[in-house]
């Protein structure tokens, strides 16, 4: 199993990042087949998912909870119930005991390759924030696309 971690602190776009992940792998042909549909974009709503692709039948959980032990927990239960899972994209957020909670769980699942993609934060100091933040988010989605489709996920 290979690993991409979404970082960063509160309200920096991780949840919206494995939102417009989520959507971009329903659009390269992977289906949900257990947990959480994925939310539609803008939502902001966490999720779970077991997602498998219909042809090469490569199998990921993309998880954007992160900020409790009890999901922490339930991510490591939902893993364990599917295996195998050949990918697992989660949001793990930065500061203090959360990233722990998801940092033990992922350690214990003994990745081959972990990726990390640090976000941080655009200020809402500036005039353009919405617009600039909409920016952000085009880059980071860009960025992970281009992670996971090349080595060592190639999704």
């Amino acid at each position: 199993m290979d690993c991409l971690l979404i970082s960063g602190f509160r309200d920096n776009g991780k949840t919206t990042t494995c939102i417009r992940l989520g959507n971009l792998l329903l659009r390269r042909g992977y289906r949900v087949r257990t947990g959480d549909a994925i939310p539609a974009p803008g939502s902001g709503q966490d999720f779970c998912s077991v997602m498998e692709h219909e042809s090469s039948r490569r199998r990921l959980l993309i998880n954007s909870w992160s900020d409790l032990e009890a999901n922490a927990a339930a991510l490591l239960t939902l893993y364990l119930e599917q295996e195998p899972i050949d990918v697992l994209i989660t949001a793990i957020r930065d500061g203090r005991i959360e990233r722990q909670w998801v940092w033990d769980i992922v350690i214990q699942l003994v990745p081959q390759q972990t990726v990390e993609v640090p976000l941080a934060r655009v200020t809402g100091q500036r005039s353009d924030f919405n617009a600039a933040f909409a920016d952000y988010l085009d880059r980071v989605e860009q960025l992970c696309e281009f992670i996971l489709t090349g080595q060592p996920f190639m999704l």
